[in-house]
């Protein structure tokens, strides 16, 4: 096995990472041993805590936002009754019937003009089986490209003709 950021061969199958680049190689082993296939991260479908509770589509958060807005306008209604008696004026009244409105408006816009189901997203590949990981002090070395064979051929060759110059 070869590393295949840099080319470095481990000098043993259970490296966890190359000696060269700092390539994490557990991923490799585990990719070579599924014959290539990537596993790929699915969505949580069970919790330990009780049943799976499907996301959210926008236009459920439509209707749940809408009902808040209107628990809010319901909720505030005494206290704004109150304060209207204390100034003798309707006008703090008129703002929680405007937010009863503006609650009631955005259910109804959700229920109409919003999409009932979420759109597919395409699957993220398992960073542990890549081998990759964004975090340790290794990690910078995975955006590394390694050297081409041209340049360790250039320098070799230079280092020839400076040692027959010499």
């Amino acid at each position: 096995m070869y590393c295949p950021n840099c080319g470095h061969q481990p000098s043993t199958t259970t490296a966890r990472f190359c000696a060269g680049c700092g390539f994490r190689l557990d991923g490799v082993v585990k990719l070579i041993e599924a014959g290539g296939a990537i596993e790929l991260l699915q969505p949580n479908t069970s919790t330990n805590s009780g049943p799976f509770i499907p996301p959210l589509t926008p236009r459920r958060k439509g209707i749940r936002f809408g009902g808040k807005l209107m628990f809010a306008s319901l909720a505030s209604l005494p206290l704004t009754i109150a304060f209207s008696i204390g100034i003798d004026e309707p006008v703090p009244i008129i703002f929680s019937i405007f937010l009863f409105f503006a609650g009631l408006s955005w259910m109804l816009y959700a229920r109409l003009f919003r999409e009932d189901y979420l759109l597919p997203q395409a699957p993220v590949a398992n960073p542990e089986i890549l081998g990759e990981s964004n975090t340790g002090p290794l990690s910078f070395t995975n955006r590394l490209k390694p050297p081409s064979v041209v340049e360790s051929t250039t320098k070799l060759l230079k280092r020839k003709r400076d040692q027959i110059s010499n």
